[in-house]
């Protein structure tokens, strides 16, 4: 049991100074093995980076100061990408996305598998812009069409700039909104591709890893086996 004295300090067991405030902390970051949803990700994650801050203390102790983490603060979960973003993003935009598992140690439930991809996002933007700029033409050619009726009206300055006005938002549609959702699914695609090739490398690189510790294995088991009589060198050879 520790004495309490002045300033946040006690006196553990061994007769140690223990410096203990709320300012005190640690932070260490794991690569992960396992499955994983990830927030702002569609692929199936097998490795990620997780980050933890915790609470700390530091011990006075053979004359060297031993800094002690303590109960967890926080615990996020990130895709390589994301942790590639996070380093290289200082002082840019919102910050890096990531997904929160525990807070002051409670669990956070994640995210669970997406109910659909992203791409059926895109699909739905898509159909909807080029549903605008079709509904834009009809109406333009509706009122083109009234104004061609044997003895209607002359169209007015305010008709034809209302005809001018649906003309202008089909070409809108099809000349800057369309592409545009375009390129933001191409760059969706190109993100994904790249988060997805950083999981097989990884898992490759991971397992690589493992069959040659295997064998390394298989093979110190093999030299230190009991041989045959008929498999064992004379002595001095090798």
């Amino acid at each position: 049991m520790s004495k309490q004295i002045t300033n946040g300090e006690t006196k553990n067991w061994n007769g140690d100074t223990v410096e203990k405030a709320p300012f005190m902390g640690t932070i260490k970051v794991s690569r992960c093995q396992g499955n994983a949803n990830l927030f702002d990700s569609d692929v199936d994650h097998m490795h990620f980076i997780e980050v933890e801050i915790s609470h700390a203390d530091r011990t006075r102790h053979l004359s060297q100061n031993w800094i002690h983490g303590g109960n967890q603060i926080i615990s996020v979960w990130m895709s390589e990408i994301q942790w590639a973003h996070f380093l290289s993003s200082m002082n840019q935009g919102e910050g890096s996305p990531c997904t929160l598992k525990h807070i002051e140690g409670k669990r956070i439930e994640g995210p669970g598998r997406a109910k659909a991809p992203e791409s059926v996002k895109f699909e739905t933007e898509i159909t909807d812009t080029v549903k605008d700029s079709l509904n834009a033409l009809k109406a333009a050619i509706a009122k083109l069409t009234e104004a061609t009726v044997p003895k209607s009206k002359t169209p007015g300055k305010t008709e034809l700039n209302e005809m001018l006005d649906l003309l202008n938002t089909a070409l809108r549609e099809f000349t800057a909104n369309v592409p545009f959702v375009e390129k933001q699914f191409r760059e969706h695609v190109e993100k994904q591709m790249a988060t997805a090739k950083l999981e097989f490398e990884g898992y490759m690189t991971a397992r690589l890893r493992d069959m040659g510790l295997e064998a390394a294995a298989l093979t110190a088991a093999t030299e230190q086996a009991p041989k045959p009589a008929f498999m064992q060198l004379p002595e001095g050879k090798k």
